[in-house]
C-alpha cells in the first residue's frame, strides 16, 4: 500500500499559491493516469486505486498547510 499525501491551502482562493504545489501535483497526477472522482472523506479530498495489485491511497487535507505540517 502507497499513501500519497498533498499538502496545500483548500479553496478556491488558494488555488495558485506556491503552497498549494502538492494539490496541484496530485491533480496532474490524476490527470496523467486518466483517474478521476476524489471523494470527501477523514477531513480531506480523498482517493484510492488499486491497480496491478497495489493499493495506493491519494490524500488532499482540507486543513491549511500551516496547520498540517
Amino acid at each position: 500500500m502507497q499513501l500519497i499525501a498533498g499538502l496545500g491551502n483548500p479553496g478556491e482562493k488558494y488555488r495558485d499559491n506556491p503552497h498549494n504545489v502538492g494539490f496541484r501535483t496530485l491533480d496532474q497526477l490524476m490527470d496523467a493516469l486518466n483517474l478521476e472522482g476524489f471523494q470527501r472523506r477523514f477531513n480531506s479530498e480523498f482517493f484510492r486505486t488499486n491497480q496491478n495489485a497495489e493499493v495506493t491511497l491519494m490524500l488532499k487535507p482540507a486543513t491549511f498547510m500551516n496547520c498540517s505540517g
